[in-house]
């Protein structure tokens, strides 16, 4: 399954951090991203499956993909439940 960034939210990336924010321009809800959820934000909102994010993220940490695959799952479904990201079709 594909997901993408939904159309109401906008996304800014903190000047000198490793973090955005994601704005939810109807609810005027704001959520602070670290580094390693940006990572998820970055894979799986632009249209990745979570197989090629898992792969992508760990390549990036340098980290095993099993050792991280369930965390990817989890806050992808945190970013879905917060509507932050939604299946693309």
């Amino acid at each position: 399954m594909k997901y993408k960034i939904c159309n109401n939210i906008e996304v800014t990336k903190v000047d000198g951090e490793d973090t955005v924010i994601c704005f939810d321009v109807e609810s005027g809800e704001s959520h602070i991203l670290d580094v390693a959820a940006t990572a998820v934000l970055n894979t799986v909102g632009m249209g990745m499956t979570l197989d090629e994010a898992v792969s992508e993220i760990a390549a990036e940490f340098d980290a095993e993909s099993g050792e991280i695959s369930e965390g990817v799952s989890a806050f992808t479904q945190t970013l879905i439940n917060k509507k932050i990201i939604e299946e693309a079709v």
